[in-house]
């Protein structure tokens, strides 16, 4: 059963359209060898340009542990031109800081003396797994908020008085339960 040959312009046959993109996929064909849609380049980042990363470069180095909020505005670049900047041109990362004790030299054969009686005096089975959360009522440290910024990790470290003012929530758990104070 032969159909015989339409126009273009008869009612049911929009799908054969040009603008509906088969001479378009054609042409990406014949162009690219793939009927896949071009991807856009996007927009060209005018940001990143030589002096703006000698600039991020200076700030960052002369003081790492400055937010990248801050670093931004003094430079007076948009947060996300900063971290492109800094990630993609100079190869930094946002480290984190580790959240320590303050320790004297007096303190670490103390230390160690109690690790051993610790290790001598508990048997296997009787193990205790506890925790503690300290919240200093001064609003210190938030470690989430602490970056030290760099291409390779520092180890840096930020050590506080061990006896500033604080409450403390602690939680222990065992094979008889688990128990929680504050």
């Amino acid at each position: 059963m032969w159909l015989g040959y339409q126009p273009i312009d008869t009612p049911g046959t929009e799908m054969y359209h040009p603008s509906n993109g088969s001479p378009r996929t054609a042409n990406t064909w014949r162009e690219t060898g793939s009927c896949l849609k071009r991807k856009s380049p996007g927009r060209p980042h005018h940001v990143q340009t030589p002096e703006n990363v000698a600039a991020v470069r200076d700030a960052v180095t002369q003081s790492p542990r400055r937010s990248a909020r801050k670093q931004a505005s003094a430079l007076g670049l948009s947060k996300r031109s900063l971290r492109r900047i800094s990630h993609e041109d100079l190869k930094f990362h946002p480290y984190k800081m580790m959240l320590v004790q303050e320790m004297k030299e007096c303190d670490w054969p103390n230390r160690k003396k109690c690790c051993e009686v610790v290790l001598e005096n508990v048997a296997p089975d009787d193990v205790l797994s506890s925790d503690e959360a300290h919240f200093h009522l001064s609003g210190c440290v938030n470690k989430q908020n602490l970056r030290y910024w760099a291409e390779s990790n520092p180890r840096q470290k930020h050590e506080r008085p061990l006896h500033s003012e604080h409450v403390t929530v602690w939680c222990a758990v065992s094979h008889l339960g688990w128990l929680v104070g504050v």
